[in-house]
């Protein structure tokens, strides 16, 4: 049986109130609930993500004793819809690598406090982060030198950059509905409604060639009439996406990290490495990957069990969110991007994935046969160890020093096996 999942306890209450009696921080502080007749309200797998989930929940599978429900790693887009209708299958990833996933996070907080003690007196959030290092997690100190020369931002700071952008383009955070783009978009969105307080979250699928999920979007835009939508990727690689979303006059498009500058608000011009690319339906959502189904019906996915589930990712990276006061501090010499003619866009054509978090996606859902950095194997190992960490996994060889790659404003690419276009 295939249910309608995407109510959440906000329309709950919305069934027993009139909409006008309910304030907007019953949406504010409500997580992704699920309406199941037989459950009742949930999460999925005990994942608490802040937003709702729009899409249509199968039944649950085994993410990796059942391959005849998931496509080929090398099968690539063929431009025909029908290669949609099949999710693509999930990495087994093993505690060791989330446990180093979960450290990324604290070296990415503490290079984040540490450029802010330069130019702000820090707070009581970066104090937190000092203290709560593990042994060994001081030697960030000689990665910071290293990362703030070759980067001049750091994920953290560039998601503070990203909401001043925002707060500039819409002042008041209750008139905000962020729509994440499953799955990058997701985690984004969580940093930035804790960092704007009254704006909410909901995720939908989005494919290129297809789409957004239209029905998703329709219902999206009839539960909150008075929000100004902004849809949240976290990064852009070739533009696909920016450009669609574009076409749907629907709202602007917010990334953490756009390499090419196809987003209208964008954290980080720079190719930098987000964690949160690691992230699988398997371990993060509880969900699949989503497929297509027919036009009148919305995305559907298939429910993973529980016991696959990283709960401690989920909360370990809402715990080290960006403070929104930091931002209210740096609003003033933040370059206003719009969706006016003044992005600065850059495209060339090549079949390589290029991008850090694009080319992590490859090593997750994808087949890539090599993995290539524009710097040398000290640099990689400093700024791309999970990618590093991916590859040795999968056995498939890391080139350092690719000189061409800056040619095409990215640090990282791979090549895969069977060429793609997703």
């Amino acid at each position: 049986m295939t249910l309608n999942r995407y109510f959440n306890k906000g329309e709950v209450l919305n069934q027993l109130q009139s909409s006008n009696n309910i304030k907007s921080n019953h949406y504010t502080n409500s997580a992704a609930f699920y309406v199941d007749p037989i459950n009742n309200l949930h999460w999925i797998n005990n994942l608490h993500w802040n937003q709702r989930f729009y899409l249509n929940l199968e039944k649950e599978v085994h993410p990796f004793n059942e391959p005849h429900l998931f496509r080929p790693l090398n099968r690539a887009y063929n431009g025909k819809t029908t290669f949609w209708s099949t999710p693509s299958p999930e990495p087994n990833l093993s505690d060791d690598f989330w446990n180093k996933v979960q450290e990324s996070f604290k070296l990415n907080a503490k290079l984040s406090c540490k450029s802010l003690s330069e130019n702000y007196k820090a707070d009581e959030n970066c104090k937190i982060y000092s203290n709560e290092q593990e042994d060994g997690i001081d030697k960030a100190d000689e990665d910071y030198k290293i990362y703030s020369k070759e980067q001049d931002t750091g994920i953290y700071k560039a998601a503070q950059n990203l909401a001043s952008l925002i707060s500039h383009w819409q002042p008041n955070p209750e008139k905000i509905i962020f729509v994440s783009i499953l799955r990058a978009g997701v985690p984004i969105t969580e940093w930035l409604c804790k960092m704007l307080p009254g704006s909410v979250g909901a995720a939908l699928s989005f494919f290129v060639g297809i789409g957004i999920d239209k029905i998703a979007l329709a219902k999206i835009e009839s539960d909150f009439p008075d929000r100004s939508i902004i849809f949240v990727d976290g990064w852009t690689g070739k533009g696909g996406v920016a450009r669609e979303i574009s076409m749907l006059n629907k709202g602007p498009l917010a990334v953490l990290i756009d390499p090419w500058g196809w987003a209208n608000f964008a954290g980080v011009k720079e190719d930098i490495f987000c964690p949160s690319a690691c992230f699988t339906g398997v371990a993060t959502l509880g969900f699949s990957r989503t497929f297509f189904v027919d036009s009148d019906s919305l995305f559907s996915a298939y429910r993973f069990p529980k016991e696959f589930s990283q709960t401690q990712i989920i909360e370990s990276w809402k715990r080290f969110a960006p403070q929104y006061k930091e931002i209210l501090k740096r609003s003033n010499n933040i370059k206003e991007y719009t969706n006016e003619s003044g992005i600065m866009k850059f495209y060339v054509e090549t079949d390589l994935r290029i991008h850090s978090n694009e080319v992590c996606r490859a090593f997750i859902n994808a087949a890539p046969e090599n993995l290539l950095f524009a710097d040398d194997k000290f640099f990689a190992q400093k700024n791309f160890s999970l990618l590093l960490e991916l590859a040795e996994q999968r056995k498939i060889p890391a080139e350092f020093n690719v000189s061409h790659l800056k040619e095409l404003k990215t640090r990282v690419a791979c090549k895969l096996l069977s060429k793609s276009s997703l």
